[in-house]
């Protein structure tokens, strides 16, 4: 039995998509980054939507365009991809590391409020794993303390809130198109998404080396070459068709997986709070057995993979004093989450197989 942890879908109408694009020989700032910015932000209900090359450019520039400035304060979660906290610290900013909601996985809104200062400017919640983070006390949060909120949905596409979709509540948010998530463009790629027309004219100036718009060589920032190529953009409006139903077949796989394992002792499920819509970027259970349980999987040629072995606070490209934070359910989160395959190909047998061989392993 040979079980992916993802597949990467590809069909004839991407490759002709891609074909469209060698055939015109627009290969940038064409017409379908237009149309994939516009198609984008209608399924999400924005006015705005900047197609960049890739989920960390999106952050970046959104923090850009927000006027981060060095030595500022922004609170996000250790438990996350790197990415989530980079461009604050390339910016010369700081990252405030705020502990998660153990079920979840997401940053703990209590936390955050205990660690706002007078350097606070922002918040930076990450939607892990599909699942939304706790917009709502963040909101109040940001609206008492006059903070702006990027929401990191790199991991969250089809995600919704309280009825409305994730990347739809904050000040500017962030998508990643990279190819493991719930859609791609087969490569590298990203959406910058939000509400203001100010943010939306800053980020577009920004992700063509500061060009000022309408003008070809007036530059009004320094900046670089974020843009997003024509095929790719191509790829991801098929991709953006397909993403409800990926996301509902996600959803079924998920619930396969849980009524399987609901009841095995040691080991915990994800959670999908009763206001939220989980989308399934990955299907992740927690056990203290799990490097065990991992390699038992791999015996038996099905892939896991463990999202984050290691946070961000203590990655060895941060200055030490970062590693001094206490953050007790990001570190036991980085000791027991495993993600199980989940894929919108994965058949309901085979869901049931792995789900079999996890139970059967834990109740040993």
């Amino acid at each position: 039995m040979k079980v992916p942890l993802t597949e990467i879908p590809v069909d004839a109408a991407m490759r002709q998509a891609a074909m469209r694009v060698l055939d015109s020989g627009r290969f940038v700032k064409g017409p379908e980054n237009a149309a994939f910015e516009r198609e984008f932000a209608a399924y999400l209900g924005v006015p705005h939507a900047m197609a960049v090359n890739s989920g960390t450019a999106a952050l970046e520039l959104g923090l850009r365009a927000l006027d981060l400035k060095p030595g500022q304060e922004v609170l996000l979660p250790s438990f996350s991809f790197i990415a989530t906290a980079a461009p604050v610290l390339q910016l010369g900013a700081r990252p405030v590391f705020v502990d998660i909601d153990p079920e979840t996985y997401n940053l703990d809104p209590k936390d955050a409020r205990k660690k706002v200062t007078r350097r606070t400017v922002g918040i930076l919640p990450v939607h892990l794993y599909g699942h939304p983070a706790d917009l709502r006390p963040l909101q109040e949060l940001a609206k008492a303390k006059d903070l702006w909120i990027l929401e990191d949905a790199c991991q969250a596409h089809g995600a919704e809130y309280h009825g409305r979709k994730v990347g739809t509540f904050g000040d500017v948010s962030a998508f990643s198109f990279y190819p493991s998530k719930n859609m791609t463009v087969l490569g590298d790629g990203g959406m910058v998404v939000t509400p203001r027309k100010d943010l939306a004219d800053r980020v577009r100036g920004l992700l063509d080396a500061g060009r000022k718009l309408g003008e070809r060589y007036v530059h009004t920032a320094i900046s670089g070459n974020y843009r997003l190529s024509e095929i790719l953009a191509a790829i991801g409006r098929v991709q953006l068709t397909f993403l409800p139903g990926w996301v509902e077949r996600r959803r079924q796989i998920a619930a396969v997986y849980t009524e399987a394992l609901s009841d095995v002792k040691g080991m915990s499920p994800p959670t999908e709070r009763p206001s939220c819509r989980h989308s399934f970027y990955c299907y992740t259970v927690r056990t203290r057995r799990r490097d065990a349980l991992a390699g038992h999987l791999e015996s038996q040629g099905v892939a896991s993979a463990t999202y984050y072995p290691l946070p961000i606070h203590r990655q060895p490209a941060l200055p030490a004093a970062y590693r001094r934070a206490k953050l007790l359910q990001t570190d036991r989160a980085c000791r027991e989450a495993l993600s199980l395959p989940i894929f919108p190909r994965l058949t309901e047998e085979t869901a049931r197989k792995v789900a079999g061989m996890v139970a059967g392993f834990l109740r040993r």
